[in-house]
């Protein structure tokens, strides 16, 4: 299909990363040139195919649900294309271990299909299914994984949660009036080599005169206080700001922890669902050889 699409297409899939930028850009060919959706397709998924990287691999399922979501009312063909493919794609990414290593987000892209119904169900429940047998034929895997996650690394209480959630209710950084503020008293400072100039002339030639040069204390000691007290702000703010800053990566790391937390508990679902269901079977097959004596004996 190389010779059925533009280059700047096939440029754009073998740059593709995970970036957010990358991949808007990306699907916003897609949709731009819909007409052209089935080969579009097509040549996603050769690219898929012989996609040497994990990040890449997952950067193109990133771009199908991009697309999909994005097109599904002006266009949703593309739904139906892409669902054509993304099970095999899965199975390429398992047979390349992508879903079992440790950061794997793969098993949350698909929780967010069944949320926003995102492709069929069909086709998510086979997907799913298969990375449930994945998983479980790897037990070292999900122990990795588990281990990976740091039990110290407890969600905190809801107080300290609402602590942070209310010092980032008004931060700083969005305080418009304390800018303006700042803005405004640092006009007489804005241009210092402007401010500055009169009196460096008047070093190199002492019989130069300005009205811009200040001569009477009182003047000079306003100045000096106006300084003094934009600096203060200055302080004052820069402070305010890094305890934001402070605020936030603690939230970005509560955050992080919440969704380790769920993930862990989803993947030792999945791996005791299949112990389950591994244990039915064999009761299954308990119970049918046992019919089969009780057959034969009354029948003898």
């Amino acid at each position: 299909f190389m010779g059925c699409v533009s280059e700047e297409f096939s440029k754009r899939l073998l740059e593709v990363s995970t970036s957010q930028k990358r991949i808007l850009s990306l699907s916003d060919y897609f949709i731009k040139n819909s007409n052209e959706c089935e080969i579009l397709v097509e040549h996603w998924f050769d690219c898929f195919c012989t996609c040497q990287s994990a990040e890449k691999r997952l950067a193109l399922l990133y771009v199908a649900n991009e697309v999909i979501n994005t097109s599904k009312t002006i266009f949703p063909k593309y739904r139906s294309r892409f669902e054509l493919y993304l099970f095999d794609c899965v199975k390429i990414c398992t047979d390349f271990n992508d879903i079992l290593s440790q950061k794997a987000p793969h098993i949350k892209l698909f929780r967010i299909w069944r949320q926003k119904n995102t492709i069929n169900e069909r086709v998510l429940s086979k997907i799913m299914e298969h990375c449930e047998e994945v998983i479980t034929k790897n037990p070292k895997s999900l122990q990795g994984y588990l281990t990976s996650f740091k039990p110290e690394n407890k969600i905190p209480e809801t107080k300290e949660i609402a602590r942070i959630f209310e010092a980032l209710e008004k931060p700083p950084s969005c305080d418009s009036a304390m800018r303006q503020s700042i803005a405004h008293q640092g006009e007489t400072f804005q241009d210092p080599a402007t401010l500055l100039k009169p009196y460096f002339q008047l070093i190199l030639h002492p019989s130069y005169s300005s009205k811009d040069i200040i001569t009477l204390d009182d003047e000079i000691d306003v100045l000096l206080k106006k300084l003094q007290y934009l600096e203060e702000i200055l302080n004052n703010y820069c402070s305010d700001l890094q305890k934001e800053t402070t605020s936030r990566k603690e939230l970005e790391f509560i955050l992080m922890n919440i969704e380790n937390h769920f993930i862990y508990q989803e993947k030792k679902c999945i791996q005791t669902s299949s112990m389950q269901k591994q244990e039915i079977k064999n009761l299954e097959h308990l119970i049918e050889k046992y019919q089969k004596l009780i057959k034969i004996n009354f029948i003898s």
